[in-house]
């Protein structure tokens, strides 16, 4: 019996050969086993891994409905995805007419990286930034916040500094030069949120508003009290 390397030829397996050429069988056959054990490290390894499918949790863009990775309920789909006009008329309705807007900040800061890649801008430009909460029955059912790029917002003549408690969608709805973009979605970060409706997950949506060189991007985050409101199960 002749072993090397990790292979072994029985008495029965060397008929035929002599010594010198059993011998050099083996060192073929050990070298054979060399370059086959790493590939059967990598197949095991490659069965172990799922392709699972991805939570939508875990995606950090906005995307429109078709690249979602999972369906969701419809009821939802509807309030994300399906332009119905303005929001606030639809809040209106579900408030039976107690719907009301809180201003929160407003002003000129710099915008972050994802509105100006919506706007077109350069990363770093500077905007004029209003969050409001959309109220229902003194509720707040939506965070909303809108940005506009400071140079095309001087240009265009639009007074969004002096909105005050009204909504800023009934007045892009009411001026039919504005065209509405496609609606996005994606879960909306904590750490953008008013500290007092912080929480992870929540569901948002927004589109881009475009009038000339002007871009108004608006943001809504669908708090829970809205869902119960609408009896939705999120």
């Amino acid at each position: 019996r002749l072993e090397a390397g990790g292979w072994r030829l029985e008495a029965g397996q060397c008929d035929g050969l002599c010594g010198t050429a059993a011998r050099l069988l083996l060192v073929q056959l050990s070298s054979l086993r060399r370059f086959y054990r790493p590939l059967r490290t990598h197949a095991r390894l490659a069965r172990s891994i799922r392709c699972a499918e991805t939570p939508v949790s875990d995606f950090p863009d906005w995307l429109t409905a078709d690249r979602l990775p999972t369906a969701l309920d419809p009821a939802m789909h509807d309030w994300l995805f399906v332009d119905k006009g303005s929001l606030t008329r639809r809040l209106t309705e579900l408030a039976a007419g107690a719907f009301s807007v809180t201003p929160l900040a407003e002003g000129w800061e710099t915008l972050r990286d994802d509105e100006c890649a919506a706007l077109g801008v350069a990363i770093g430009s500077q905007g004029w930034v209003r969050e409001v909460y959309l109220r229902g029955h003194l509720q707040p059912w939506v965070f909303a916040r809108s940005v506009a790029a400071s140079s095309a917002l001087e240009e265009s003549g639009l007074d969004l500094p002096h909105l005050g408690n009204r909504s800023l969608g009934e007045l892009l709805f009411s001026d039919p030069a504005f065209a509405r973009g496609p609606l996005e979605a994606r879960r909306y970060p904590d750490a953008w949120l008013p500290q007092d409706v912080r929480q992870a997950q929540l569901w948002a949506r927004r589109s881009c508003f475009s009038q000339g060189d002007l871009r108004v991007l608006v943001a809504e985050v669908f708090l829970p009290a809205l869902w119960r409101a609408a009896r939705i199960t999120t």
